[in-house]
């Protein structure tokens, strides 16, 4: 079903429409306009954007050598992440940097709207629980916000499952985040 919603690209040009509203007042984040009247179920119309798809990039130097600060490029990524998850609750679902561009104004643009989820407000508050918690190494309450955002089935175990939780969680605990391993933890 998510595939026949991502083809429809009337159904994407109206999704993007959204996320343009969303980031109006964020002048160095830019969605393109879209031409729906243009447009039809199999064909999207879009503004034309001039820029460097982030899959360009393989580490710093190469920001560099284009005149780009690579500091307050992940800011800018990571606070769209942020608006997009506990602000509006609207998240792009394939923002990979093949579908980020890197404007010559040090803009960020987003394209591809096929993909998305959104998140009600009880979600959006327990993720940012999750997140809050893991980063002060509260384990017990991070298993707990991890529980808040699932549903359980009948045969659910969340004393294990909270146990887990708290078990990989203390793992981490202390360790720059670029050793952590789920993969590792889970073996």
């Amino acid at each position: 079903r998510a595939s026949l919603v991502e083809l429809n690209f009337l159904h994407e040009a109206r999704t993007a429409e959204r996320f343009r509203e969303n980031f109006a007042n964020e002048p160095d984040i830019l969605i393109p306009q879209m031409y729906p009247k243009m447009s039809t179920g199999r064909v999207l119309v879009i503004e034309r954007i001039f820029g460097h798809k982030m899959d360009a990039f393989s580490c710093a130097e190469d920001l560099e050598a284009l005149g780009f600060e690579a500091v307050p490029l992940v800011r800018r990524l990571l606070r769209i992440y942020i608006v997009q998850a506990y602000v509006h609750g609207l998240i792009h679902a394939d923002l990979h940097p093949g579908n980020i561009f890197l404007l010559e104004d040090g803009s960020i643009a987003m394209i591809d709207f096929g993909l998305y989820t959104e998140l009600e407000r009880g979600m959006q508050n327990a993720l940012f629980r999750m997140v809050l918690y893991r980063s002060h190494f509260k384990h017990q309450e991070l298993a707990e916000a991890m529980l808040d955002m699932m549903e359980p089935t009948e045969h659910a175990d969340p004393l294990a499952y909270r146990k887990a939780i708290v078990a990989l969680s203390k793992q981490g605990e202390g360790a720059p985040i670029t050793e952590f391993s789920v993969a590792k933890s889970l073996q």
